[in-house]
């Protein structure tokens, strides 16, 4: 699967793993986020649907941690 969770790195080290990621052939993409760096998965989302226009979000769901953190969790996928 090809889940990445985003936390403190800056926008340009998600940027170019999600590049590394589509170049390699993944169909689908799962972003999870919790607290603060919720904005910046959805930032990221909408570069992605922008920069690779065969993505499409899936879902957009409500993700709670084992310890009790909500956060969210986009699922994008690319179209045939």
């Amino acid at each position: 699967m090809n889940e990445i969770i985003i936390g403190k790195k800056p926008l340009s080290n998600y940027q170019g793993y999600i590049i590394m990621k589509v170049n390699n052939g993944a169909k689908s993409l799962t972003l999870r986020a919790f607290g603060k760096h919720i904005s910046k998965a959805m930032i990221l989302s909408d570069w992605i649907k922008k920069r690779f226009p065969k993505f499409q979000t899936r879902s957009i769901e409500e993700d709670r941690s084992k310890s009790g953190y909500i956060g969210i969790r986009i699922n994008l996928e690319a179209s045939e």
